[in-house]
């Protein structure tokens, strides 16, 4: 009885290399694709810069507009950045860090057109809520600008 070679033995090892090339490439691929999920994507702002443009060049530091969409803006990312902390979504830290950067961007512009008592209710807002490592610089820009605003006006001051 006759026995046939079915393959050689370099053919062998060559399949042998193909077959280690091909596990190393999709260990990589799955290690690729691991990371890519473990870093979801920034979540974009509501709050757009032409809204704060437009609140930036308004008459009024409280009314109009612009200020009814930027706090309708702010409620609507805080309350979906509070949701997904309380529900420890994997996406709970993107989103605390982009209503926290919107709310000093808030406060940066109404300080910005003199408008203290806006200013330091948006920073005040930051720093009661968002607490933690990844929020280290935006707490420290925002304890720097509630000392830099001028203080309430204990009259009360005219209505702007």
């Amino acid at each position: 009885m006759q026995y046939r070679v079915l393959a050689k033995p370099a053919a062998i090892a060559r399949g042998r290399r193909f077959g280690r090339a091909l596990g190393a490439a999709l260990l990589a691929l799955a290690l690729a694709c691991g990371a890519y999920a473990a870093d979801p994507p920034a979540p974009k702002s509501l709050l757009s810069d032409e809204t704060l443009a437009r609140y930036r060049s308004g008459q009024w530091c409280r009314d109009g507009r612009a200020y009814d969409e930027i706090v309708a803006m702010l409620r609507a990312e805080a309350g979906a950045a509070r949701s997904a902390r309380f529900l420890q979504h994997a996406d709970a830290t993107p989103l605390g860090l982009r209503i926290a950067t919107d709310y000093d961007r808030a406060a940066q512009v109404a300080a910005a057109r003199n408008c203290p008592e806006q200013a330091r209710q948006f920073w005040t807002y930051l720093l009661d809520d968002y607490q933690g490592p990844e929020f280290a610089a935006l707490r420290a820009r925002a304890e720097a600008g509630l000392r830099a605003v001028p203080s309430a006006p204990a009259s009360g001051g005219a209505p702007r």
